[in-house]
């Protein structure tokens, strides 16, 4: 049976790792880890530090690949230089050489400010649906999308 690619949503822009379940048709968080994110994401720990810790989850418990596929992380800072290139116009070519993470809360400022923000938001949901199309793709998944409807 097919799954709806917008529940790929969070389990894509979360911060946790998520799996999709062959025998249920659904996707699952991995509950250890995402106890650990919590924990550490409420600590004093600094920014880059917590970046780290994200970035470097592994599955936990006894993880089976065949059943559970691991659904990718994304870079939040790829979809937007992908907006600036694609969309916005070039008073935000100078946020591409901001470091780190400081080019997310800049660009929110902007594109909230610009009166783009809605705009951002339906490009970023766009992205993240054909990511979800390709991963499912190449993981032999059947899928279906319902449209969302934008205010």
């Amino acid at each position: 049976m097919p799954i709806d690619l917008n529940e790929f949503y969070t389990a894509i822009t979360s911060y946790s790792i998520y799996y999709y379940d062959r025998e249920e048709n659904s996707i699952v968080i991995d509950q250890i880890n995402h106890d650990k994110f919590l924990s550490f994401a409420a600590s004093k720990a600094s920014p880059k530090e917590k970046w780290e810790f994200i970035s470097t989850q592994k599955p936990s418990g006894a993880y089976d690949p065949k059943r559970y596929p691991i659904i990718d992380k994304h870079d939040v800072r790829k979809e937007i230089c992908t907006y600036i290139d694609r969309v916005a116009d070039e008073s935000y070519k100078a946020l591409l050489d901001l470091p780190g993470n400081d080019i997310i809360h800049a660009f929110h400022v902007k594109v909230t400010d610009d009166g783009l923000y809605e705009d951002w938001i339906e490009f970023q949901y766009e992205l993240i649906m054909d990511l979800a199309a390709k991963w499912c793709d190449q993981h032999n998944i059947e899928y279906y999308r319902t449209p969302i409807e934008w205010e």
